[in-house]
């Protein structure tokens, strides 16, 4: 019924394919990271069909049926095509799934647990938002789709977000970061110990003149900026949407990444070393806002200020381009990033004249910018 091969990866990795073959439907493939996790796979696939045989037909749609979620979203988890995206959005859903078998997660059922979780205290104490409701029903649909695609059966259609509650929440954060916010977040960087205040500087920084993701920046190294010709190219393998991205380097940008190179550590490559992952740098950025006293502002938010800077002043630059340089498909996302304020809109109409950018590029000066 089941075979594990051994796949070579371009980048030289390995990777473990299943291969499920049910009689009379087409064969399925799944790949995972090691060995036993595809044996556990195998395992519990057969198991299924020992456990339905004899009282139902050994078909596809119920083997799926049976299956509980938390063993498909186990098997997602250790899959070599699993994003870290992906991954939190599941981890985040699973203690809210209990036992629930596949077959079980119908219309009614999500039903019930949007009710119960707009009205359950989350951490904080307070009912959980519109928006982790959706991640979470994301992580679901992720697991459940991928689990359909398995067993060659067709994904159903707006199954999971058909709630009245769910209707136009998708409003868009326009959060943005002002100049008096900027100053506290430097007055409040953290002393210099494992986490350097001054690597915080040129994080925060760089972020403002590039527009890049926080994971982008994170994983990024010497190698993949080229300051002669003032680019930045990110691989696919750091991109949320794994395809090779070009950066412009603006002249700050390149005097932040020479002084990172100075302070650079020895036994890495990486330019922010000092950070383990995205998830450490997120959460210390959350404490230092609640240090310095700015309310509701989270790293991304760096990314809307920087996305909308571009709009205001890259006068030249067109909206494709800008496109091109953040990574966006569409104009609609775009938008949602490009949360220019009234006073801005108002000024450049009237007169072409730009209000002060609101934070950023202090300690060196910029060429690239109007003077703040």
């Amino acid at each position: 019924m089941a075979t594990i091969v051994q796949r070579k990866r371009k980048d030289g990795s390995i990777a473990w394919q299943v291969q499920i073959r049910i009689s009379g439907h087409p064969s399925n493939s799944k790949s995972f990271e090691t060995k036993a996790a595809a044996q556990q796979f195998i395992d519990r696939v057969e198991n299924n069909v020992r456990i339905i045989a004899g009282k139902t037909p050994n078909s596809p749609q119920t083997i799926f049926q049976q299956e509980r979620f938390l063993d498909a979203a186990n098997d997602f988890l250790q899959a070599s095509h699993a994003t870290p995206s992906q991954k939190s959005r599941i981890r985040a859903v699973l203690p809210h799934m209990g036992d629930v078998r596949m077959g079980q997660i119908t219309s009614s059922y999500i039903r019930r647990l949007v009710d119960k979780l707009s009205i359950q205290p989350s951490r904080n104490g307070q009912p959980y938002k519109i928006s982790s409701i959706v991640q979470y029903l994301s992580g679901i649909s992720i697991v459940y789709c991928s689990r359909t695609l398995d067993f060659d059966l067709t994904p159903p259609s707006n199954l999971f977000f058909n709630h009245p509650l769910l209707k136009n929440w998708d409003i868009g954060r326009d959060r943005r970061l002002t100049k008096t916010e900027y100053v506290a977040l430097m007055n409040h960087l953290p002393l210099p110990r494992k986490f350097n205040a001054e690597h915080w500087r040129l994080l925060i920084d760089l972020a403002l003149e590039t527009a890049a993701r926080l994971q982008e920046l994170v994983l990024s190294e010497f190698s993949e900026f080229d300051m002669q010709n003032f680019i930045w190219k990110i691989p696919a393998s750091h991109t949320k949407g794994k395809t090779e991205r070009c950066i412009p380097l603006s002249s700050y940008a390149c005097s932040i990444l020479q002084r990172l190179k100075a302070i650079k550590s020895n036994d890495s490559e990486r330019v922010f070393h000092c950070w383990r992952n995205s998830v450490v740098v997120s959460s210390s950025f959350s404490a230092i806002t609640r240090k310095a006293g700015i309310i509701d502002l989270h790293f991304h938010d760096l990314r809307h200020e920087a996305i909308s800077r571009m709009v205001l002043y890259r006068r030249g630059v067109s909206v494709y381009e800008i496109m091109k340089i953040v990574g966006h498909k569409s104009i609609k996302m775009l938008d949602r990033y490009a949360n220019l304020r009234a006073d801005e809109m108002v000024s450049r109409f009237r007169t072409g004249v730009i209000p002060e950018m609101t934070g950023g590029l202090t300690g060196l000066t910029s060429p690239d910018h109007p003077p703040s």
